[in-house]
């Protein structure tokens, strides 16, 4: 089975996290790989963020 050249590119990023993602908070962003061709970046912001409570996420 060839192997799959984007899971060669992002695996490895797999588990990351990454400061910032906010502009109002100490946001991170977690990247995680879900399937062989699915990967997800999620920002986690603070609990106290006000962008985060106006419901804008910047």
């Amino acid at each position: 089975m060839k192997a799959n050249p984007i899971t060669n590119l992002l695996g490895p990023m797999d588990g990351a996290e990454i400061p910032g993602g906010c502009e109002s908070c100490e946001a991170v962003q977690r990247f995680r790989m879900e399937s062989a061709l699915l990967f997800v970046l999620e920002v986690v912001h603070d609990d106290d963020c006000p962008s985060l409570k106006r419901g804008t996420g910047r």
